[in-house]
């Protein structure tokens, strides 16, 4: 199992898209997937489940928000993941048994106030040895059930980012090929180091790419020759080889509400092969750094 976090400090770079067309091109190649919404613009959560069943799930507090505010209690047990997972997530019909999704809440924003009140009634050894103890738990229930758990980020290290990074096994950087959004790519890294999150990058995606933009062509082609390097991107992750275009019937097949037979349908075959590259170079690096 590989639990990978899609994360960019620099926002509108594609970060929702990109995590349900890979997860649900993993889920095509038969694995389960479990997609987890750690946004609080609750995107991938709508998308997945459709406003009706997300909204459900709010009402129901089975959220990230909810699932983080639960494991702050003592009594808290494994058992409960469960209840905060919902099956047969995806409008593609051939893809829901593979599919699962564990929403995030408008109300994520809360958490780090509950989590102050947890802390003051608390040993602050104790509870950061329980908070440990959490992370570990639920990366080992989501190995357990899942092959692969991707999990949608906002564009900053907020604290349900910071929990699920450390149990994560590698994080995917999408980024847009111009000077901004790699600029945000790389104060990530500078932001990782000094919170001392020690997980491995797995590699940059580039998305929202426009062969026609001159300048995209220019990054693509610096970045290829410098990561890893010396010079000023020596830090960034080495970028995937496929690249997501920035096309109309992505965004339109992301966004669609009516249901589709298969990936190559909602995507159509040439944009769902991409994500199916994609895919597969993402996983074979996360076995690769294990």
């Amino acid at each position: 199992m590989a639990l990978i976090v899609f994360l960019n400090i620099k926002g509108g770079v594609a970060k929702t898209t990109t995590v349900i067309g890979v997860a649900e091109a993993l889920a095509a190649m038969g694995r389960r997937v479990l997609v987890i919404d750690a946004d609080h613009q609750c995107a991938s959560s709508d998308l997945l489940l459709g406003e009706a069943r997300f909204t459900q799930a709010d009402s129901r507090q089975r959220t990230l928000h909810d699932l983080l505010a639960a494991m702050l209690e003592d009594d808290f047990h494994p058992d409960q993941f469960k209840a905060y997972v919902a099956p047969e997530a995806s409008n593609v019909t051939a893809l829901r048994p593979k599919m699962a999704a564990l929403p995030c809440s408008f109300r994520i924003n809360d958490f780090d106030t509950n989590m102050a009140k947890a802390r003051k009634s608390a040993d602050p050894a104790a509870f950061q040895s329980t908070w440990t103890k959490r992370v570990g738990a639920f990366s080992r229930w989501v190995s357990q059930n899942f092959d692969h758990a991707l999990v949608d980020c906002p564009p900053s290290l907020a604290r349900q980012v910071r929990f699920l990074l450390r149990a994560a096994d590698g994080y995917v950087v999408p980024c847009i090929p111009d000077r901004i959004s790699v600029r945000g790519a790389l104060w990530l890294q500078d932001r990782m180091e000094k919170s001392s999150i020690k997980t491995r990058p797995l590699g940059v995606a580039w998305t929202l790419y426009r062969e026609q933009n001159k300048n995209h062509k220019t990054m693509v082609g610096m970045v290829d020759a410098m990561a890893g390097r010396a010079g000023k991107f020596k830090e960034l992750p080495r970028p995937f080889k496929t690249i997501i275009p920035n096309a109309t019937a992505i965004v339109s097949a992301a966004e669609r509400e009516s249901p589709a037979s298969t990936l190559a349908q909602k995507y159509s075959p040439e944009f769902a092969s991409k994500f199916h590259e994609l895919a597969r170079e993402i996983e074979a690096r996360a076995v690769a750094t294990r």
